[in-house]
């Protein structure tokens, strides 16, 4: 199944999800990294990231609240900076699935129990070149915005625990971690700015979407008041 019901689960459970999901996640990237990418994908990687970033910046004006609007275009900044600089070089970068979201496993609830494990994904339409700290950044946005919805648990804690099992199964190096932060505020802006547009422009695309702007724009200003350094220490454990 796919798409939890995560107001409805205990803290325990939902934390049991998160580790499960970080478990399946690191297993993958892993996997990923082993891949020789074929000549389409190979193509995608040199546009990819400054594509998505004139984008963001041409559709930015679908923000209408002035400090959420400024935290974009402040990120936006710090994301070209990233993708053009030479931290970029440091990235471990591959094959990615693209969207690595809870929303995009496949899980299976154990017997009568409340434990959940992962025994697949799915979506694959995003897949193309990049760093694995995006790929990673989207599943901490994803566990994030849950988190929120469960209702009560702490949505860095939450990252934590997602977090630490990824690690189990691969590493990455200190810019990489240092880059996790900026990745994270992107994937936050890049949900917000595109997902706002299409479904100002698409009622068939405003039913589709499964999140909710005020969580979204919530978790942005959260990350973005702690700061990278205070951000680290909360999900590092």
């Amino acid at each position: 199944m796919c798409n939890l019901h995560y107001q409805q689960m205990s803290h325990e459970s939902f934390y049991q999800v998160c580790s499960e999901a970080g478990a399946f996640i690191g297993g993958l990237i892993f996997n990923l990294k082993t891949l020789t990418p074929c000549q389409t994908l190979a193509r995608r990687e040199a546009g990819f990231k400054m594509e998505n970033i004139a984008a963001l910046r041409r559709k930015i004006g679908i923000l209408t609240d002035n400090t959420i609007y400024n935290i974009c275009s402040k990120v936006i900044d710090r994301v070209e900076e990233l993708c053009t600089g030479k931290a970029y070089s440091a990235l471990s970068i591959g094959v990615i699935h693209g969207d690595l979201t809870l929303e995009n496993l496949v899980f299976t609830k154990k017997d009568e129990s409340n434990e959940y494990f992962v025994n697949g994904v799915i979506d694959f339409m995003d897949s193309n070149i990049g760093g694995y700290v995006f790929e990673v950044a989207n599943a901490m946005c994803s566990v994030m915005h849950a988190s929120v919805i469960n209702g009560g648990t702490d949505p860095f804690f939450a990252v934590g625990i997602t977090l630490k099992s990824i690690l189990s199964h691969v590493s990455f190096n200190d810019r990489e971690l240092d880059a996790l932060f900026i990745s994270v505020l992107g994937r936050l802006c890049t949900l917000l700015i595109f997902c706002r547009h299409d479904a100002a422009n698409s009622t068939q695309t405003a039913n589709h979407i499964p999140l909710k702007f005020d969580i979204l724009e919530r978790i942005l200003q959260d990350v973005w008041g702690v700061g990278k350094d205070e951000w680290k220490r909360s999900v590092l454990i």
